[in-house]
């Protein structure tokens, strides 16, 4: 399965404190995304956007071993962010490493998240 890297514009054209980078087209065949490192910003966020298909499910993961194992993490309420429908969502849980990782869909299934750090 190939991984989607993804791009970015940070620090974005606001301000230094603030950064931008996107997963294009994550599929059920190219299901995850590339690891992104943690660069310290406090406020995260992301939004997904896109054709979900039936059955759609993707977890947005953290790993702290280098991307050796990565684990669903949690928002602010501590619930796990398991998405099951376009939207924003906040990132609670610090970790060295994160990916959206599309875990179920079909055939149409075609997702991009777009993820931002900030100081504030």
């Amino acid at each position: 399965m190939p991984t989607r890297l993804y791009t970015t514009n940070s620090p974005t054209l606001r301000s230094p404190k603030v950064a931008r980078l996107s997963w294009a087209l994550l599929t059920t065949t190219d299901q995850d995304g590339q690891a992104y490192e943690y660069n310290g910003l406090f406020k995260r966020s992301f939004q997904l956007i896109g054709t979900l298909g039936a059955g759609f499910s993707m977890a947005f993961q953290g790993s702290n071993d280098g991307g050796t194992t990565w684990a669903t993490l949690r928002d602010e309420q501590g619930t796990l962010l398991t998405i099951t429908a376009v939207g924003f969502y906040t990132v609670g849980t610090i970790a060295e490493r994160v990916r959206p990782n599309v875990t179920a869909g079909d055939g149409s299934t075609s997702v991009s998240v777009i993820y931002l750090e900030a100081t504030n």
